[in-house]
């Protein structure tokens, strides 16, 4: 087989180069970074859960590439060529292969232990800052491909089993670090075997070439540029998700009814913005860590969730919510200062009736509120939190004017606890001078006014997180 030849000239070999980083802006970060590609549902397998978290292993991850570029650097000019398009064989396999799988792990699963640091925390990090949710390129499997084939081409033994040995290493490492399922490594295994028995069917036969452009270098650089300016979007954007403490709801007939945040309103949006790369900080009024509604993971007596599509859904909101909420670091409002609010891109509050039990009269909800409508920056509530916009009230009202949705009347007086509310969201922020807009009862409805975001239910939850992400996104 004779392979195409890279132009000799510097000059002519640089649209040769822009096309390579063109494929692998496209095939790795645009189309599920904007939601080109929805993919299936993947579940979490024994052995994913058998393996804990051990970030020291991401050295094994950039040794690998260390390894690949040591080969790449030593073969000939000849083998570094095929070698070069083994990646982009490798690349446009995985890009079909996986297009409708998720090829890494849920993170906020494994969230990085508080506290943590070092050169590998730092490390591992910034991988999963600039690493998406769904890679359609992934790493190991493209790597083993890729030294695997060489290995077969040059008929070197040795270098064969450095591919293999690299790849289960690349396995181990992303298994261990929390970026890929178990799936995947069966899956990338699949990708390399195919590409070694592909390789080994062609001749061995010189090619007519004289040299490749900076041979490792250039497709390092390649690498580098692309992976900066796919996810430099999401650089350093912070988000304050700011969560109800309260437990108990005052009623109007001097009873109480047991609540707390609603759970789909809290873990679809954070794990929507965690995967986009962003990075959350969980905060209450108090600083006491949040109190979930039980109905909304409330399941029947058939084990059926009631507001979930769903068990599988649930339990990985659960485990959301474990490493998150319940073991996770939560900070007080009251301890997070103007100046600290200066480093938040946005500001986002999940639903359920606590807001309206802890939020309604918070001074500092409220300054967190006036921080962000002042700076003009994205403030986003959802279901009953976009009453805790009455926080602000005073001799002016910063949102008087501004088109809102909120949980309804309507929908409020389908739910045991609405006919003996207080009050509601809708009539709070009526009264207080903003435009309620009025959805369909129960289906996802978002509004968007200026820099504030708000979602009418708990079916708005996805779209909320995705109208943050396009805000974020589009600065």
């Amino acid at each position: 087989m004779r392979w195409p030849a890279v132009p000799n000239s510097f000059l002519l070999r640089l649209p040769f180069g822009a096309f390579i980083l063109f494929w692998l802006v496209v095939t790795y970060g645009i189309p599920n970074r904007y939601g080109i590609i929805e993919p299936w549902p993947v579940p979490l397998t024994a052995v994913d859960n058998l393996i804990p978290l051990q970030i020291w292993t991401i050295w094994i991850y950039v040794g690998t590439y260390f390894t690949v570029g040591a080969v790449f650097l030593t073969a000939k000019e000849r083998d570094a060529l095929e070698m070069f398009y083994t990646l982009i064989f490798s690349g446009a396999v995985s890009f079909f292969f996986f297009t409708f799988l998720p090829t890494s792990i849920d993170r906020t699963l494994y969230p990085i232990p508080e506290g943590a640091t070092g050169l590998s925390v730092a490390l591992l990090n910034h991988i999963r800052s600039v690493d998406v949710s769904v890679n359609c390129a992934p790493s190991m499997h493209v790597v083993m491909g890729w030294v695997v084939v060489l290995g077969t081409r040059m008929q070197k033994r040795w270098i064969q089993w450095l591919g293999i040995m690299t790849g289960l290493a690349i396995i181990y490492s992303t298994m261990s670090t929390k970026q890929h399922y178990f799936l995947d490594a069966v899956a990338g295994t699949m990708l390399a075997f195919g590409a070694y028995m592909g390789a080994r069917k062609q001749q061995y036969r010189p090619l007519e070439f004289k040299a490749l452009l900076s041979r490792a270098s250039s497709i390092a650089l390649f690498c580098l540029f692309t992976s900066s300016v796919a996810f430099a979007a999401n650089a350093n954007k912070k988000v304050l998700v700011v969560v109800t403490g309260a437990s108990e709801l005052p009623l109007k007939d001097g009873g109480v009814y047991k609540t707390g945040y609603w759970l789909e309103e809290f873990s679809v949006p954070y794990k929507h913005l965690k995967d986009q790369g962003f990075e959350l900080t969980i905060a209450t009024p108090n600083g006491n860590r949040p109190t979930v509604d039980q109905a909304s993971v409330a399941v029947d007596e058939k084990g059926k969730p009631q507001y979930w599509p769903s068990a599988e859904e649930l339990n990985q909101a659960l485990e959301l919510k474990k490493f998150v909420l319940d073991e996770g670091k939560v900070h007080s409002l009251k301890n997070i200062s103007d100046k600290d609010l200066t480093q938040y891109d946005a500001v986002f509050f999940p639903g359920g009736h606590g807001p309206m039990a802890d939020m309604l009269n918070d001074k500092h909800v409220a300054r967190v509120l006036n921080h962000f409508h002042k700076n003009k920056k994205t403030t986003a509530l959802v279901c009953h939190a976009p009453a805790v916009l009455v926080s602000t009230k005073g001799k002016n009202f910063p949102y008087k004017g501004y088109k809102v949705t909120a949980f309804t009347d309507t929908e409020e007086k389908q739910t045991p606890v609405g006919p003996k509310m207080k009050t509601t969201p809708q009539k709070e922020l009526s009264a207080a001078g903003t435009i309620f807009v009025e959805g369909p009862a129960w289906q996802s409805h978002v509004v968007e006014d200026r820099e504030l975001l708000t979602g009418q239910n708990p079916s708005s939850s996805k779209a909320i997180a995705e109208a943050i992400t396009k805000r974020l996104l589009s600065k």
